[in-house]
């Protein structure tokens, strides 16, 4: 029973004590190896960001020209074109671009997954435009 109060004594006095600087500079030293790995900075071509800024301002123009005509601050250019059904489609392509957008960023930001999530991104890009034709041409006939 004396070792056990004697060993929460000596717990106790360690947690009161307070850290020197030769302490702190020791923690820091052994975890400096990872801090430097996960601190390692991809240099990125100006072409590369150009573009990425390029598909940042595209898809959050689309966005904000979903905000305008769903809020009705934006009046098309042909009425019948706004629809209930247009307004559902177009909700779920902004949210869809938005979601795209972000695991777009994330992945260029950690340089994991970038390219799938591009390639992701171009298909659903060609697959919503070949839908939005083929449906305008239905229609027009």
């Amino acid at each position: 029973m004396s070792s056990r109060l004697l060993s929460l004594k000596l717990v106790s006095s360690m947690v009161d004590r307070k850290l020197d600087d030769t302490e702190i500079g020791a923690i820091l030293e052994a975890f400096s190896e990872s801090r430097e790995a996960r601190a390692h900075v991809t240099n990125q071509s100006t072409t590369f960001k150009i573009l990425l800024a390029f598909c940042n301002i595209y898809v959050l123009g689309f966005l904000v020209i979903y905000i305008l005509l769903k809020n009705n601050l934006l009046q098309p250019l042909d009425a019948n074109l706004i629809t209930e059904d247009f307004l559902t489609v177009f909700d779920g392509r902004a949210n869809i671009m938005f979601w795209l957008l972000v695991l777009i960023n994330m992945g260029a930001y950690f340089n994991i997954g970038f390219k799938i999530m591009c390639l992701i991104s171009i298909i659903y890009i060609l697959n919503a435009t070949a839908d939005n034709f083929c449906s305008c041409q239905t229609d027009g006939a």
